[in-house]
C-alpha cells in the first residue's frame, strides 16, 4: 500500500514521491473530481452541439425535394426536371428503407401488411387498365 508521506533529501533538498503524493491528493479530493466530471461534461456538450449544428446546416442539402419549385410559386424562373428529382427522391427513400431493414429486420406487422396486400393485388381484375 502507498503512504501519503513526502520525504525530504537532507543531501540535495529535493523531495522526494512529491509528484506522486500531490497525484494521489488531486484525484482522491472530491471537489477536484466534480471539476474533473464538469470538464468532461462539458467536451461532450460542446461535441453534440456541433454535430447538431452540422446536422442542421447539413438537412436540405441531403434532400433533394428542396430544389423543386410548385405552379404557385412566383418566384420560379427555371425549368425544373421533375422526373429527375422525382428518381432521386425514390432513391434516398430506398436507401433509408434499405439500411433501416438491413440492420434491424423487418418487423412482423409489415411482413404481414406485405403478405395482406400481395393477396389483395393477386385478385384485382387488371384486365380493364390494359
Amino acid at each position: 500500500s502507498y503512504r501519503y508521506k513526502i520525504r525530504w533529501d537532507p543531501e540535495s533538498y529535493h523531495c522526494v514521491d512529491c509528484a506522486k503524493v500531490f497525484f494521489l491528493f488531486y484525484f482522491t479530493n472530491f471537489d477536484n473530481i466534480i471539476e474533473i466530471i464538469e470538464v468532461v461534461l462539458l467536451g461532450v456538450t460542446l461535441y453534440a452541439s456541433v454535430n447538431v449544428y452540422a446536422m442542421m446546416r447539413r438537412k436540405l442539402s441531403n434532400c433533394p425535394m428542396v430544389d423543386l419549385p410548385f405552379r404557385n410559386d412566383p418566384g420560379s424562373t427555371t425549368d425544373v426536371d421533375v422526373d429527375k428529382i422525382e428518381k432521386l427522391c425514390l432513391n434516398m427513400i430506398g436507401y433509408c428503407f434499405f439500411y433501416r431493414y438491413r440492420f434491424s429486420g423487418l418487423p412482423k406487422h409489415m411482413q404481414e401488411l406485405e403478405k395482406t396486400q400481395q393477396h389483395l393485388r393477386s385478385q384485382q381484375d387488371t384486365s380493364k387498365l390494359a
